[in-house]
């Protein structure tokens, strides 16, 4: 049962290490373990508890520049769209390329660079950076929200970025803050 006293089943435990899948959690939830039945019907009482943690933000760790590297995230968590992420200064700034990435929201610490070199950065949220912290002008960007987005003046290196795509779907959708320069 969870700490809200609900009751689940799990079929096909073995001897060891188990793999559970919880479905979609939005919280962290503690488990615990009371009871087991055999695939042959021998009943058994347990005591134990499982932990588990749902993180919300995803912080870059920088072991190289590769965005899509699992190692390069703190708890091997690649960002997706569900997630905040906060880019810290590290040893190495991320790189978006080739492959897409998406973002809730993005924090980038002074002295960090994040490029977009061939790939596309999907932004539901807010970008909250110093200013031209981002470099784009070979990659695509994409503001996805359902509120208002706004695009800070400076937000991008040069005000200019390679393609700008809005899908977002609010009545006001995508402010400029600024003068902005799309090139492709």
């Amino acid at each position: 049962k969870d700490n809200s006293g609900a009751k689940y089943t799990v079929n096909n435990l073995v001897t060891g290490v188990n793999t559970i899948s919880t479905g979609n959690l939005t919280s962290s939830k503690t488990y615990t373990l009371v009871s087991v039945t055999s695939n042959t019907g021998c009943d058994g009482t347990l005591s134990g508890i499982a932990n588990i943690i749902v993180f919300t933000n995803c912080q870059w760790l920088g072991l190289n520049s590769n965005w899509n590297d699992i190692t390069n995230w703190l708890n091997n968590i690649l960002p997706t769209a569900a997630y905040d992420v906060v880019i810290p200064a590290t040893a190495n700034d991320p790189i978006i390329s080739e492959t897409d990435a998406a973002v809730k929201n993005i924090t980038i610490h002074s002295g960090v660079t994040l490029s977009i070199n061939g790939g596309k950065l999907s932004i539901g949220g807010k970008i909250a950076a110093d200013t031209a912290t981002i470099i784009a002008d070979h990659g695509t960007v994409e503001y996805t929200g359902s509120a208002a987005q706004t695009i800070g003046d400076h937000t991008f290196k040069n005000n200019a970025l390679h393609d700008l795509i809005v899908s977002n779907t609010s009545a006001t959708g995508l402010v400029l803050g600024g003068p902005l320069d799309i090139y492709g």
